[in-house]
């Protein structure tokens, strides 16, 4: 039996040793990492199956997939934190904001996806997209009274997430405003590229360049945070 196993093991290792070394091949691709995987696994169960422990193996899984069945509306539930909370802390950089006087608005570099802060008025302390398109159009007339940079960031966030809606909503108020940034700051610029103190000027010009495939008005972005980002660029590269 013992034999058995370590012959098999050799077989599966020379198997991959010739696929990556022996034959010269560049980098394993996704699908031949997934064909070792499989085998590497197929393996595995063969010698529990061989060593008379496929049962309690058997049974940790039913274990590990009741857990999930368990816990994964909860997951599904809260994954727009929790991706929002590890680009901020694990992304490096790839988290944007826009700060105003009412509204804190996010984006992220991979998904594009859109959010904001409420920090002032009747809706403090909740995001946006926990609105319903009638409060987001008390908001706006609350933005429109008093901060009107967050009208034009609200107004960048409706147009991509809630385009739908809030186009048929006939509210939207968009008039031809200067999107214009003017006295920004360096840290103000370092928040809307999403990038660290320290960053350098490649990493300057690659958010910016992430920022712009999502934000570019030819691509369904906004004027206006286009324009941001491209101030915030000539900021910190001087």
């Amino acid at each position: 039996m013992g034999r058995l196993i370590l012959l098999l093991s050799l077989v599966a290792i020379g198997y991959i040793v010739y696929h990556l070394y022996l034959r010269g091949a560049k980098a394993p691709s996704k699908s031949q990492w997934l064909r070792y995987g499989a085998i590497a696994l197929g393996l595995f169960f063969v010698v529990m199956v061989l060593t008379g422990r496929a049962p309690a193996v058997f049974a940790a899984l039913g274990a590990a997939l009741a857990a999930a069945f368990r816990y994964f509306p909860l997951l599904l539930r809260h994954w727009p934190q929790l991706r929002s909370l590890y680009s901020k802390h694990a992304g490096g950089g790839r988290v944007s904001r826009v700060t105003t006087a009412v509204l804190v608005m996010t984006l992220d570099h991979d998904s594009g996806h859109m959010d904001g802060d409420i920090t002032a008025g009747e809706f403090a302390g909740r995001r946006l997209s926990e609105l319903s398109i009638e409060e987001l159009k008390r908001f706006h007339r609350f933005c429109q009274a008093q901060d009107a940079q967050a009208v034009q960031v609200l107004e960048a966030y409706l147009q991509r997430e809630r385009a739908g809606q809030w186009d048929d909503s006939g509210d939207s108020g968009r008039e031809q405003r200067s999107a214009r940034a003017t006295g920004m700051s360096e840290d103000e610029a370092r928040e809307i590229l999403g990038v660290a103190a320290d960053a350098g000027r490649e990493e300057i010009i690659n958010a910016h360049r992430r920022l712009m495939s999502r934000l570019h008005p030819d691509k369904g972005g906004s004027d206006y945070l286009a324009a941001r980002v491209n101030e915030a660029k000539k900021v910190l590269l001087g």
